[in-house]
């Protein structure tokens, strides 16, 4: 479907927030704290001021991937799947955990997302299964984010996790890449682009 800026535009559908959504942005406008991966801050050290959260990697890297060099992540890109990050997280004051990454018509995959205390994982088997539907629901603890869709674009997606974190608690929240899914990929590459994570 093709969107205009004529005299009579043809425009897409108005996204709307949640009620969940809109008390915590809107209404609320709650402060938090996180990792944010789509900037490049050195500290005096030279190192990236979320280094210090990131508790396991396998196969991740912080890049920028657009021609511009100025559009950064925690990216993977791997046909074969499995590849594993997990971050450091302490809960804020009202439980809410964001995950922003970004979505793409071409080319994305799915990772899988959990908390657990370990900084190893522990969701080997399904890191290593395709996820076959773009319209996933959630396997007990763990969240599929499917970073593949219809529209020509690739833009920020957020998804406010179920899993709740107490204020002051301590867990690990993992991601993994899944194996590319020949049932719902479009394009050659398996990647997955993390933005970033606020909890609230």
């Amino acid at each position: 479907k093709l969107f205009t800026a004529d005299d009579i535009p043809i425009l897409r559908d108005p996204i709307y927030l949640s009620p969940e959504e809109e008390a915590l942005y809107v209404i609320k406008d709650i402060p938090y704290a996180g990792v944010d991966f789509t900037q490049y801050n050195n500290d005096a050290r030279g190192e990236q001021s979320f280094e210090k959260v990131i508790v396991a990697n396998e196969g991740w890297m912080w890049y920028a991937d657009n021609r511009e060099k100025d559009k950064y992540g925690y990216i993977v890109n791997d046909i074969t799947g499995g590849q594993h990050l997990a971050i450091s997280l302490t809960g804020g004051k009202h439980g809410i955990v964001e995950v922003s990454y970004v979505i793409s018509y071409e080319n994305f995959g799915t990772a899988l997302a959990w908390f657990d205390n370990s900084n190893k994982n522990k969701q080997v088997k399904r890191c290593n299964k395709p996820v076959n539907s773009r319209k996933v629901g959630w396997k007990g603890s763990v969240v599929p984010l499917v970073a593949i869709w219809d529209e020509l674009a690739s833009v920020p997606k957020v998804e406010l996790l179920k899993t709740k974190l107490g204020e002051g608690e301590e867990r690990v929240l993992h991601f993994c890449l899944t194996p590319r899914s020949e049932s719902i990929a479009l394009g050659p590459e398996n990647k997955f682009k993390l933005l970033g994570v606020r909890v609230y």
